[in-house]
């Protein structure tokens, strides 16, 4: 059994990763105001931590994908890696649930069925 202190460092990384998942898209899209807002005015500047360069190039719906494609091709061979991915899936969706956002839930509960996830249960 492990130790209480881990288990909630653990239990908060995955609220952690629910939560990134969820915004990911918002931190690369250009047409976002949270995205332009944090856009440097120095052009030699950078953006700061957490808001990715590629503008538009990661999505919710590829993350997941990838989650569940790599969950599929190690399914008998890397238990406890397809169990993290579970985890991320379900902590996507509490974020959610936990900040009240029903058309977010639902909206995510789509993309995780599109992605395959109902074939690794």
């Amino acid at each position: 059994m492990e130790h209480p202190v881990v288990l909630r460092r653990i239990s908060d990384e995955e609220a952690m990763i629910g939560s990134i998942i969820t915004k990911i898209a918002e931190m690369t899209d250009p047409e976002s105001n949270r995205y332009s807002k944090c856009l440097p005015a120095d052009p030699q500047g950078c953006l700061p931590d957490g808001v990715d360069f590629r503008r538009g190039l990661i999505t919710v719906q590829a993350v997941l994908k990838r989650f569940v494609l790599h969950a599929e091709d190690h399914l008998t061979t890397d238990l406890p890696t397809v169990r993290r991915i579970q985890r991320a899936l379900r902590s996507t969706l509490q974020g959610a649930r936990s900040a009240g956002d029903k058309a977010l839930l639902v909206k995510l509960q789509g993309f995780i069925v599109e992605a395959g996830a109902v074939q690794l249960i």
